[in-house]
């Protein structure tokens, strides 16, 4: 981190600095035209130091440090006070800020036959689940305290469980748009209850300070602290610009102390938006890197690979990213470049409800005349009277159940009755996924970043030849990735993965476990090595790994249950016991690990207590009970 240049020799040398850097800018300018303000040859090698990166603007350096917005608001107090206000500038809060004034209609539901409420205590937010039997008795309940609610609440607002460090969202999710509280996004189809992990790359996006410990999956480093997203998440790291102006410096023309993004060449330009804005199918990070080594200013294709349907594919329109909409409109192609996103936002500051049809319609008469829409103005405020260009030509789609959907319809469509397409489909027989680059799709991109993406995909609910035949190109492209660099372990995990998801439990062990010879605590491997084992009936080794990835997440409710299965297959019943209440705490609506519970207290004779965990079970509304009836009278009888 650069320390503040306060003496005056100090800020002599960081003036010389500065000339010395502007004129880099003016002999490079033949570069800067052809190539951005970036030369692409002088990227390092993938797994290399983040070193030799060449742009005008200091800060772009991996070495520059970071500042907070704190620092930036001193100076730059208009842009701070209308940001603040911005969605971007509300993306997290404490709970405490959340309910301060708040009076949200009906904190309470039911879904799926369990009830759920929102409670507040001295401390803060409590969550509620909880599951009643048939004489209205309370059966299985969870509470839990709330760290953090995520999202500005324009649209929706979704909430974050820390249980010491490990980050898990909650069932409960605010709606705007119509005032509801209801299950988070996804879990209609599959209630993870409080057990969904928040990675780091789920929170990158949402959050500035979430940096999770190496080779976990969501736990975090000690005192984690979450900010709304910041100044330098687009102007990248402020320590040297606010060194070089406590130190009285005040450069002639450009200051290339901090990124201005309006400065930048436009794909460059568009990256910065594009590192949280455009999702794709898929993300994977570059050989070497992590989420945290891009920085305004660089091609954020060097850093993250997004994988997307190619152009013309059936479901390829339905883009779920703003980004993907808007490079397929018809404005943006006929811009060569110069439309971007800051061609209709502001993001400093979002234009106020009576603004916002003015706002907007004058960012499209930039380009169009009144004379350009087929409707006569008559004709067009007779339907639309405010003669709104957006409602009309993107029109809102349904996305509040959809993670990361688009709202707004950015392919900004001639035709008003054309629908929005806001959801993508999550179909894993597109094996013919293409890299995103800032002139559009072009080919498949590293074969290494194409395997991990396959993973993901094949990973997702399908029919299982259609799993299979993903799985196994994805294995075919990360074993040429690991041939070619035999330490990516990244890459040696997808393959153990692509393996275990093509059926082949004893090879993707031996790739597994070669990943642990090296990183013994990495999560993901140890999952899938645990699974592998039990796979292959070595109840021994299943056992081990079950314990030492526990140990890594104690608060892992699945690995837990499959830690009691271990034991119980070894016939440790009185220890399986204690590891199926364990996870029934965090986890008490998980029916298979109460199925468990009940035939583990069966064994060792303790035949009231699984009536009991029965009928709680039954109060839990697991699918079939009538299955579940005759499976506990076969369980339960006495010759047994």
């Amino acid at each position: 981190m650069v320390k503040p240049a306060s003496r005056p020799a100090d800020a002599r040398r960081l003036r010389q600095a500065l000339l010395l850097a502007a004129g880099v800018v003016v002999a490079g300018a033949a570069v800067w035209a052809a190539q951005g303000w970036w030369r692409r040859d002088s990227v390092p090698p993938a797994g290399a130091p983040l070193t030799g990166f060449t742009s005008p603007f200091l800060n772009a350096r991996p070495d520059v440090g970071y500042v907070g917005s704190a620092r930036c608001a001193g100076c730059h107090r208009a842009q701070a006070s209308t940001y603040a206000e911005h969605p971007m500038g509300r993306s997290v809060s404490p709970p405490d800020r959340w309910l301060a004034g708040q009076d949200r209609a009906a904190p309470s539901f039911e879904a799926s036959g369990l009830s759920y409420a929102v409670g507040r205590t001295a401390d803060g937010a409590v969550h509620k689940e909880s599951a009643r039997g048939d004489d209205g008795r309370v059966r299985a309940e969870v509470a839990v305290p709330i760290a953090f609610a995520l999202g500005s609440g324009r649209q929706g607002q979704s909430f974050l469980v820390n249980r010491e460090g490990y980050l898990f969202q909650s069932p409960v999710s605010w709606y705007s748009r119509d005032g509801t509280w209801r299950l988070s996004p996804g879990y209609e189809r599959i209630n993870q209850h409080f057990t969904r992990y928040v990675t780091q790359e789920c929170l990158f996006c949402h959050a500035d300070g979430g940096r999770a410990e190496p080779d976990a999956m969501n736990r975090y480093r000690p005192g984690l602290r979450l900010e709304p997203i910041g100044c330098e998440r687009c102007h990248g790291p402020g320590a040297l610009h606010v060194a070089a102006r406590e130190g009285g410096t005040d450069p002639a023309g450009e200051d290339l102390t901090i990124v201005n993004p309006d400065r930048l060449a436009p794909p460059l330009r568009e990256a910065v938006c594009e590192q949280c804005h455009l999702q794709g199918e898929a993300r994977v990070v570059a050989r070497g890197r992590s989420l945290f080594d891009y920085r305004p200013g660089l091609p954020l294709q060097e850093f993250v690979s997004v994988y997307i349907r190619p152009p013309g594919e059936a479901g390829a329109r339905k883009a779920v990213s703003h980004v993907e909409q808007m490079h397929a409109s018809r404005c943006f192609r006929a811009a060569d470049g110069q439309m971007g996103c800051t061609t209709c936002h502001d993001p400093h500051a979002l234009p106020a409800a009576p603004q916002r049809v003015g706002w907007y319609r004058s960012r499209c008469l930039t380009c169009h005349q009144e004379a350009s829409c087929a409707l006569p103005a008559h004709e067009r405020r007779r339907q639309n009277p405010a003669d709104s260009c957006v409602d009309c030509h993107m029109p809102r789609g349904d996305g509040s159940n959809i993670a990361h959907s688009a709202i707004t319809d950015h392919r900004i469509p001639r035709h008003a009755d054309r629908p929005a397409h806001s959801a993508l489909s999550r179909d894993p027989s597109a094996m013919d996924l293409v890299a995103f680059s800032p002139g559009g799709a072009s080919g498949a991109g590293d074969p290494r970043d194409l395997g991990l993406a396959l993973v993901e995909v094949a990973g997702r609910p399908a029919a299982e030849p259609l799993r299979r035949a993903v799985a196994r190109r994805a294995r075919d492209l990360l074993r040429g990735a690991v041939e070619r660099a035999p330490d990516d372990l990244p890459a040696l995990e997808g393959l153990g993965i692509a393996l275990w998801q093509d059926k082949a439990p004893r090879e993707a062990l031996a790739t597994l476990e070669q990943v642990l010879e090296r990183a013994p605590r990495r999560e993901p491997a140890l999952e899938q090595a645990a699974r592998a084992t039990m796979e292959l009936g070595d109840g021994e080794r299943s056992l081990a790994y079950w314990r030492r990835l526990v140990e890594v997440n104690p608060h892992s409710a699945e690995g837990r249950a499959f830690l009691a299965q271990a034991l119980a297959h070894r016939a440790q019943w009185a220890a399986a016991v204690d590891e199926c209440r364990a996870a029934l705490r965090l986890d008490p609506f998980e029916h298979r690990a109460r199925m468990l519970l009940i035939d583990c207290l069966l064994r060792v004779g303790d035949a009231e207590g699984a009536r009991a965990e029965y009928d709680t079970l039954l109060a839990c509304r697991p699918p079939d009970p009538d299955r579940l009836r005759r499976w506990f009278d076969q369980r339960s009888r006495p010759s047994r």
